[in-house]
């Protein structure tokens, strides 16, 4: 049986399969290259492609929709910027819409604008090169779905604010001014691949962002004796080899589509002496392709007075190499047989953007591991929109190899699986005694009030499963069995029902899962191998109208198996805590969800509120990213329940470590690979406030359960979420409210030299605000009142002239003590 990534894994929290995959964890994101202005005056007028101006005509659809989020641009520009979009729209072909954030700013005054793909992934489904990565807006078009989703753009520009521009679009430039919409077609181009990962420094230079893989550009570019730079077996990464190549004074970009060109005519590339960073490399050479050439809009600087509407041909071709241009493999790998019953035939789906040429496509194989290969043409089935043929097996019992090869009409040629025939796909025949293969997480607690159960899971086998069932029992005495559904490809799905006062508070369920192969064994899996899953009931208490709890003393107001009320490392006293760090699932599709419940049902009042101290160290989104979108990563979130529990809605959107910056900082500060090692301490809580009815998912009146949820994503973690001091509905008498929390305090940099500084953000205005500095004998040397504080307050405190060591930071909020921090004069 094929094992792939799959393995048997038993833990006590919640598992939820959703459509994400390792490498969307793994992207890069690096600097922009820069074109610059010449300060020459090179007047030139070359029109947009005939492609462009012959779609226009014929008032064809546009084959790509870019969208900008423009920021600080004046509304008297965009209709420049919209053209250079638009000439764009005409030439590439993508489904995707193509996100750009635009903007205008202050930049060097010899810099006319900078572009750079927002970040970069490899070894994605579909991906034209192994261990190559490809500017998201490529693998977007690759997949045929969004990977950035609507919070980060595809690539992001900067223009120039204070150059003199000529917004026009009749390429009238006049002689002292630059021609905007050129500039703007130029990084677009950047924008959608047209750079890559080269560096240098003085002794030496390389390539690649962590593990030295190569971007889509850089496996192109070449020296004058065609040499690959990025050929490991030719020039050490990092090495001063490379270096020599960069600053050679010659580079070219040597790509499939050029393969019948004449040497003299393969793209040049800019390779000036002294590198220079953002311009070597990812442009075409200025002196090659002059003001006026055909192929001039991608050299590192630009003239006034020069109007350029066409990519050009080098780049344009350029660009389908790297990405843009692909051959789509669509094929399911075929289950292994225990016997041949008839022929073995392989499908595929396979398109093209090119023309295909249809008489290379071959099916490729082999009996040894491809140690040798055999091939056989793979023609196009005219009723079925598919290519197919049969895979030649000479055995009874032993493996055969394959993998699909396409060729398009530019002699471009596909592989599928990528990378083959490094990789391959193995086809085995013969006895199965293999079993099949479970993943799942256990159910950690059910309610009596519950009559449904959801359960999920992966299950997989090289033949197929042929059966999948769940056996449960109350308290040991057997209840049901039921068969569960697929939903797609391994993924299946359940429900335990139960009558209604079938549950007490008190019982326990148990339950295993069945797996059957299809072979004539008839290979067997239980899950737990031994024995059933246990799962405890509880019941739910009466609906109160508030409720507190500060967990220093222990009871059993909360549901769970995923939290604990603990003192832990960095706190003084008990709070509840999730699993420190708490754990991801390092599977591709599958995530976790770890919760507590509260028991008690709260009885919504007219401005019912609640309130907890807490501190949330889990895996930030992207940039920007809003809670529910996919590169909104981990998050934690405070749930309701009108129905006991059978159903969810939040009170407040999920949030993560972006939610605070001292929280954010610190989850930043122990990123080691995927993961972050910082622990939480007291000096990071912050008080959070929640409205009941704020959400609009409850009313006044409503009788709600609550629950906290931390939900983790199936790659990268962090150190978890506590809670403390949690009151619903209730002021507590004799208790000072604190307007600040010691996570919206920071103190920086530390150690320090001469000067420190106080950082304040507080949602709540303070009346007064106390900072104090102590040495070691309890001295104080430095105090500062303030007086009306809203919202973000700095404070720097000169500490020149005072010997090196150690001293205590004291702030009072209102005369309440918050944060008390050792800091380290050097």
């Amino acid at each position: 049986m094929k094992k792939l990534f799959l393995t048997t894994l038993v833990l006590v929290f919640s598992l939820v399969l959703l459509g994400q995959e390792k490498w969307m964890k793994e992207g890069v994101k690096v600097g922009p290259p820069v074109c610059y202005a010449s300060g020459k005056v090179e007047i030139s007028r070359i029109p947009p492609p005939e492609a462009y101006l012959r779609q226009l005509k014929s008032a064809q659809e546009k084959t790509s929709n870019i969208i900008v989020d423009y920021t600080n641009f004046p509304d008297s520009v965009i209709p420049a910027f919209e053209k250079a979009v638009e000439i764009w729209e005409y030439l590439l072909d993508s489904p995707v819409p193509i996100h750009m954030r635009a903007s205008f700013a202050k930049l060097k005054s010899n810099v006319l604008g900078s572009c750079a793909p927002w970040s970069y992934y490899k070894n994605f489904d579909g991906a034209p090169a192994a261990n190559t990565f490809y500017p998201v807006a490529i693998v977007e078009k690759i997949l045929e779905r969004e990977v950035t989703g609507g919070s980060d753009p595809d690539f992001e520009a900067q223009f120039n604010q204070d150059v003199d521009w000529y917004f026009g679009v009749d390429q009238n430039t006049p002689p002292n001014q630059y021609d905007f919409v050129s500039i703007v077609l130029h990084e677009i181009a950047h924008g959608l691949g047209y750079t890559g990962f080269f560096y240098a420094n003085e002794s030496d230079a390389g390539y690649g962002h962590g593990d030295n893989s190569p971007a889509s550009f850089d496996k192109y570019v070449h020296n004058y004796n065609g040499q690959q730079l990025t050929d490991t077996a030719l020039f050490t990464n990092p090495s001063s080899q490379i270096l020599t190549q960069l600053t050679s004074g010659f580079l070219q970009f040597i790509s499939p589509i050029f393969n019948d060109t004449v040497p003299g005519d393969l793209p040049r590339l800019y390779a000036p002496r002294t590198f220079s960073d953002g311009s070597s490399v990812y442009h075409l050479n200025d002196n090659t392709y002059p003001s006026g050439n055909e192929n001039s809009l991608m050299t590192h600087s630009s003239g006034m007075g020069e109007s350029n509407f066409n990519p050009g041909p080098l780049t344009m071709n350029m660009l389908a190499d790297i990405g843009w241009k692909h051959i789509y493999i669509k094929h399911d790998e075929l289950k292994d047989v225990e016997e041949l019953t008839g022929p073995v035939f392989i499908e595929a789906e396979i398109k093209s953007d090119f023309l295909l040429d249809t008489s290379s496509i071959f099916l490729f194989y082999s009996s040894d591991l491809f140690q040798t290969t055999d091939s056989l043409p793979f023609p196009f089935i005219k009723e079925t929109g598919l290519f197919k043929t049969v895979l030649p097996v000479n055995v009874q019992q032993g493996v055969v190899s394959y993998y699909i090869s396409a060729t398009d009409e530019k002699n471009r040629t596909f592989k599928r699986p990528s990378g083959a025939p490094e990789t391959f796909y193995n086809f085995r025949i013969g006895p199965d005694t293999i079993n099949p293969t479970i993943i799942h997480q256990p159910i950690s607690q059910i309610l009596t009030s519950e009559t449904e159960v959801g359960i999920s899971l992966k299950a997989d086998d090289n033949l197929g499963i042929d059966t999948l069932i769940v056996e449960y029992l109350i308290n040991q005495v057997p209840y049901q069995s039921i068969g569960l559904k697929n939903d797609s490809s391994i993924n299946y799905s359940g429900k335990l029902i139960f009558a209604k006062n079938d549950l007490h508070d008190g019982d326990s369920v148990q339950y295993r899962i069945l797996a059957k192969d299809a072979s004539s064994n008839q290979n067997i899996t239980y899950l737990p191998e031994t024995g059933y899953f246990n799962v405890p009931v509880f019941s739910i208490f009466d609906p109160v109208a508030f409720y507190i709890n500060d967990f220093n003393n222990l009871s059993q107001d909360f549901i769970s198996s995923d939290f604990s009320i603990e003192t832990a490392s960095g706190f003084t006293d008990r709070a509840i805590h999730s699993r420190h760090p708490y754990p991801s699932p390092d599977t591709d599709d599958a995530t976790y969800n770890f919760t507590t419940i509260l028991k008690y049902p709260i009885i919504i009042a007219d401005g019912g509120a609640m309130s907890f101290d807490e501190v949330v160290l889990v895996e930030p989104g992207s940039t920007g990213s809003l809670f529910d979108s996919e590169d909104f990563f981990d998050y934690v979130i405070v749930e309701g329940s009108k129905d006991q529990g059978i159903s969810w809605q939040p009170l407040i959107d999920g949030y993560d470590s972006r939610a605070n910056d001292n929280w954010l900082e610190e989850y930043n500060k122990g990123v080691v690979g995927n993961n972050s090692s910082t622990a939480g301490s007291k000096e990071l809580m912050v008080t959070r406030n929640i409205g009941l009815t704020a959400s609009g998912n409850f009313t006044v009146g409503d009788t709600i359960l609550i629950r906290f949820r931390l939900f983790s994503d199936p790659y990268a973690h962090g150190w978890g979420w506590v809670i403390d001091n949690l009151r619903i509905q209730v002021a507590v008498p004799n208790s000072p409210v604190h307007a600040l929390s010691p996570g919206n305090i920071s103190v920086y940099p530390n150690p320090f030299r001469n000067r420190v500084n106080v950082a304040i953000q507080t949602e709540k205005p303070l009346k007064s605000l106390n900072v104090s500095v102590y040495n070691l004998y309890g001295q104080l040397i430095n105090a500062t009142e303030e007086y009306n504080i809203t919202n973000q307050y700095k404070k720097s405190i000169n500490m020149d002239g005072y010997p090196a060591g150690v001293y205590l930071v004291v702030v009072k909020a209102e005369g309440i003590p918050v944060l008390s921090k050792k800091i380290i004069k050097n």
